[in-house]
């Protein structure tokens, strides 16, 4: 299997993701960055992206494009979120980048990245039997999602990430205006969750993010806890009032937070407060996992699908280029084989074989009669021995 990577496109910042995968569908980390590039600043109160912060955003591509490069990375899958999704000017930055680069990147709505966002966590998180809230809290956005352990079952997108946020606080009055938006969305997460499942516990909570990530670190350092991986519901609510309570020089200082985040992790703190209250949950599981994760595993299953057909076309090439020597009957073969797979699909339930086992039946099918060739008298005994003698390209012994 190939070198794969994922690139986030964020609000707050930009993320690279390179990995090799493997055959089973997993893959393993080589390399990881995140670049600090803030478009949401300039978009959440301007409408577009500034020249000065296009230009950072196409020098972070080009670093990536060299590690894309470096690492023989063959497939790339990249996506953009909430700043790039209102910026008036997204298509010049864009196209910018894939004629530098030849990176293309695809704006996603919301609903396509809570998508992303559970199958990450869920690859992460048993969520067997289990109702679980998904909080992605991003620079531009928040995503609240309801989920299983096989699928989305709703998902609300909120205008009240940590950068839009931020904006917000430092306008006079801000706090007002503040307080008055995230209760409204807030509210309205408790009316979309009621309608979906009415009296029903959730029964995890899962925040993501990296403003969250930094939550769990101070939930660590401050409490003298052994994981960075969980905080509890009165943790989070002691550490919303000790990050409100300190300037945003003592955050990077006393906290050792990044300029970056030292600022937007008040906003993002105080919104998951607020939602894990109305939630009734009592404390949030914080995976360590992103967007950037989902879009990795969408990109490696999407490569083994391309590869494993790849390889069923190559031994079904192989297995009639066969018959063709044994002058088989391919018309005859080929219902048969179609016959037999359409058995198999409909059966699966009762048998549970996999992939693999599909393709051995519609080869087996295709050549059941080459025996004929030797002889008819025993013929299925003439395939078996032909079968044997003459290996199809892609099948082992």
């Amino acid at each position: 299997m190939p070198t794969v990577a994922a690139i986030d496109v964020g609000s707050n910042a930009i993320r690279l993701l390179i990995a090799n995968a493997n055959t089973n569908g997993g893959h393993e980390t080589i390399y990881s960055t995140r670049e600090s590039v803030r478009l949401g600043q300039d978009v959440f109160t301007k409408g577009l992206i500034s020249a000065h912060t296009i230009e950072r955003t196409l020098q972070t591509f080009q670093g990536f494009k060299e590690k894309l490069d470096e690492h023989a990375v063959k497939h790339v899958k990249a996506v953009a979120t909430s700043a790039l999704r209102e910026a008036t000017n997204r298509d010049v930055l864009l196209k910018q980048i894939a004629k530098n680069t030849g990176i293309e990147i695809s704006v996603i709505g919301g609903e396509e990245e809570a998508r992303l966002i559970h199958l990450a966590a869920k690859e992460t998180v048993n969520l067997k039997n289990k109702l679980a809230l998904l909080v992605d809290i991003g620079g531009g956005s928040v995503e609240v999602v309801l989920a299983d352990d096989s699928a989305v079952l709703c998902t609300e997108s909120y205008a009240m990430g940590s950068v839009r946020l931020l904006k917000i606080l430092d306008q006079k009055a801000g706090e007002e205006r503040f307080n008055q938006l995230v209760t409204e969305y807030v509210d309205a997460t408790q009316r979309r969750l009621a309608q979906e499942i009415g009296d029903q516990k959730i029964d995890v909570c899962i925040g993501t993010g990296g403003s969250i990530e930094s939550i769990g670190e101070l939930r660590k350092e401050l409490y003298s806890k052994n994981s960075n991986a969980k905080v509890t519901v009165d943790e989070l609510k002691s550490l919303v009032k000790k990050l409100r309570g300190m300037t945003f020089e003592e955050r990077i200082q006393e906290l050792r937070l990044r300029p970056d985040r030292a600022d937007v992790i008040v906003p993002a703190a105080i919104v998951l407060q607020k939602i894990v209250q109305q939630a009734g949950v009592a404390e949030v599981i914080i995976p360590g996992i992103g967007l950037k994760d989902g879009v990795l595993l969408e990109l490696v299953s999407e490569v083994r699908d391309h590869e494993k057909r790849l390889h069923r076309e190559q031994v079904l090439e192989s297995a009639r280029r066969m018959g063709k020597k044994y002058t088989f009957d391919e018309p005859h073969a080929t219902t048969v084989a179609k016959l037999s797979v359409q058995i198999f699909d409909q059966t699966k339930t009762v048998h549970e074989m996999d992939i693999e086992s599909r393709l051995l039946l519609e080869v087996a099918a295709l050549l059941h009669d080459i025996g004929h060739f030797v002889n008819v008298s025993n013929h299925h005994k003439h395939t078996q021995y032909l079968l044997q003698s003459s290996p199809l390209i892609g099948l082992t012994q």
